[in-house]
């Protein structure tokens, strides 16, 4: 399958399709956008395909699809971007310059580590040209050089193609997902172990090798509740319950045991007023409900539709096993924008923020906010409250990061000068 950044593309133009209908949305908020830093190809990096990381600094780390070469091409790089006094824009640092034999191609989010460390994934490159997994140490004294070393490289077996973000346990070890490969070469959900002491190599565990009946194809990496099980979703699914995709659980082994066990929270697309083909990592509120967003779907009016939903999962109360899924929200297309295939960002109100690829205003993707229900009521407020116009960005395929004084930051894969930009949003 094409990779998160090839698949985007297509969606968007179906999506533009879909969305012909111009719509002006109630509750449009003027933007309150910055353009924090616009990539020019070349050597500065091109397509920034993935989110940003941002650590207690307010500096920001993130990657590019290509590009780290002079002209066309490249690998991709992974960036810095930090502000100087007077100057207006954030200036871009490369710290690492794939070469493809150590990576090519990331899509992913960087994932910082306790010990300062980048850790991230391409998807493609490696000893098998099939993704990898990589780590980037800070300089040591002395020095300014960043260190890659490449953690595993996916032999297809265990797995090809990494996608999604990384998260990483108490104890070291690292879990993510590839969209292809593994034992059924539909997919995986999978765990490197840190060396054991006075060893260098990293150990690579299949957890799950998804099927037709648990779900396959998945787009987004995994979360981690505080009880070290996975939460994840993926785009399509077969078997008995056959539908557009699945929202799962994985929950680590019992003791003495090594199988992790697999539960479908809630199988997309069986309803027709449902959305279907997530593509989304979860998010967590404080109850323990997760959020996050399908690419098709959702209701249909006479305006549009069917371009994608917001969706609520809520756990199982007392004495039940079931979650229950609500549609927060379902995409008409045109203003309020359609493909929402990001995962979405919560601030401390509760609110939601998210992008659609496309839609809006100039049909350049959008930035919507959704407001929890007033008290007594169940219905979540809906606003477009930035369009992109191509000029500060387009196309934005990542989700949204909110930085610890509140503001919101991201990337767009086009525009600009044509190659994409970063941005800042104070809600």
């Amino acid at each position: 399958m094409a990779h998160r950044g090839v698949k985007a593309k297509a969606l968007i133009m179906a999506a533009l399709v879909a969305s012909s209908v111009c719509l002006t949305m109630p509750g449009a908020v003027a933007a309150s956008l910055v353009t924090d830093y616009v990539f020019a190809g070349g050597v500065s990096g091109n397509g920034p395909d993935a989110s940003l990381t941002v650590d207690a600094d307010e500096t920001f780390y993130g990657t590019t699809f290509a590009g780290g070469v002079a002209g066309e091409g490249g690998c991709g790089e992974v960036f810095k971007l930090a502000s100087v006094p007077g100057k207006a824009m954030r200036v871009e640092t490369e710290l690492h310059r794939f070469n493809c034999a150590d990576g090519r191609n990331p899509v992913a989010p960087l994932l910082l580590g306790p010990d300062g460390a980048l850790y991230g994934t391409t998807y493609y490159g490696g000893s098998n040209d099939l993704g990898l997994v990589f780590k980037l140490t800070p300089p040591t004294a002395g020095s300014s050089k960043w260190v890659e070393t490449v953690l595993h490289s996916f032999t297809g077996k265990d797995g090809e193609n990494p996608i999604g973000q990384l998260v990483m346990d108490k104890a070291g070890a690292i879990y993510g997902v590839t969209e292809n490969g593994g034992a059924n070469l539909l997919g995986n959900v999978f765990k490197l172990t840190p060396p054991a002491k006075g060893k260098t190599e990293w150990t690579e565990t299949e957890i799950l090798s998804f099927d037709y009946g648990t779900g396959n194809s998945p787009m987004a990496g995994v979360v981690m509740d505080s009880a070290g099980a996975l939460y994840g979703t993926v785009s399509y699914n077969g078997g008995s319950n056959y539908g557009s995709g699945v929202a799962f659980k994985l929950t680590p082994p019992a003791k003495g045991k090594t199988a992790w066990s697999y539960t479908a929270l809630h199988v997309f697309g069986l309803d027709t007023n449902d959305g279907n083909t997530p593509e989304s990592e979860l998010i967590f509120d404080s109850s323990g409900a997760l959020y996050g967003t399908t690419t098709g779907g959702g209701v249909a009016t006479a305006s549009g539709g069917h371009v994608g939903t917001v969706f609520k999962l809520t756990p199982p109360a007392k004495g039940s096993t079931s979650w229950t899924e609500t549609v927060l929200y379902s995409f008409i297309g045109g203003a309020d924008g359609s493909a929402p295939f990001v995962p979405l960002v919560m601030d401390k109100t509760g609110a939601l923020y998210g992008t659609t690829s496309v839609g809006g205003s100039s049909e350049d993707g959008t930035i919507f906010k959704l407001t929890p229900p007033a008290k007594g009521k169940t219905k979540w407020g809906f606003s477009t409250v930035h369009n992109f116009d191509y000029t500060d960005g387009a196309s934005p395929v990542a989700g949204l990061t909110l930085t610890p004084n509140g503001v919101l930051v991201g990337t767009t894969s086009d525009g600009g000068s044509g190659f994409g930009t970063t941005f800042k949003f104070v809600p």
